[in-house]
């Protein structure tokens, strides 16, 4: 009642009913019962000419009607069963895409996907070009790739540069501190790093040991640098 009282709508349909003498939420309902009965009483009842010009007054009352809504007809019902195909549709492909790009992933870079997950990962060997190319890079440029723009923005006006491009959405960056999330996003970068060289260049068949150690690491780190037990060079500095 009150959602609807503080509505302009809802303001006028009690005005209507209480200069009628209706006040039980029961008869309100069974008065409103469809929406041309709801359009036709409220624009019947609600007085306009003294507030405003008729002209107005008629515009007013032509838009309340479809403010208030319109019957739904058979068309109209067969577009949104139709839109709602599509985005379930939509929905679908994309389950089945995530499904195909975590297989491909474990496949291809496990170390890495058990580092940063499945999709970072993807991202980062796609902006790369390749696996090899990403295990190509030094960290420092690991830690940047996706920010390329503000970096060379940065150099040309003499700013600072960014700190982290894609990794900025990693999981391990992102549940860290606005003051720890540079230095983590370093962090990161040296093990995704390490973790990509593996993945690309190590034997077939390698396992997920060492992103599983390397994520692990960081964790375990991030809640000694947020509980001050240990100092940011070390952390910085420090190898599995």
């Amino acid at each position: 009642m009150l959602v609807l009282f503080e509505t302009a709508a809802g303001y006028a349909v009690f005005k209507v009913h209480d200069e009628k003498g209706v006040r039980q939420i029961d008869d309100l309902a069974k008065a409103f019962e469809d929406t041309a009965t709801m359009n036709q009483l409220t624009n019947s009842s609600v007085d306009l000419s003294d507030l405003v010009p008729d002209e107005l007054a008629s515009q007013i009352r032509e838009a309340s009607i479809v403010s208030l809504g319109t019957e739904v007809i058979d068309e109209d019902i067969n577009m949104i069963n139709e839109l709602c195909d599509q985005v379930l549709e939509a929905s679908a492909s994309r389950i089945q895409l995530h499904d195909y790009l975590i297989k491909r992933m474990v496949a291809v870079a496990p170390n890495l996907t058990a580092l940063v997950g499945e999709l970072l990962g993807a991202r980062l060997i796609a902006r790369a070009g390749t696996l090899v190319n990403l295990a190509k890079h030094p960290a420092s440029t690991v830690q940047i790739l996706g920010a390329e723009k503000a970096l060379f923005r940065a150099l040309k006006t003499r700013h600072n540069t960014p700190k982290y491009g894609l990794l900025y959405h990693a999981t391990l960056v992102t549940q860290s501190d606005n003051q720890f999330k540079g230095k983590m996003s370093r962090m990161l970068a040296a093990k995704a790093s390490l973790s990509a060289r593996l993945d690309a260049l190590g034997e077939e068949g390698v396992d997920t040991e060492m992103g599983i150690r390397a994520r692990a690491y960081l964790e375990k780190r991030l809640r000694q640098l947020e509980a001050g037990t240990v100092s940011s060079t070390y952390l910085t500095n420090a190898f599995i």
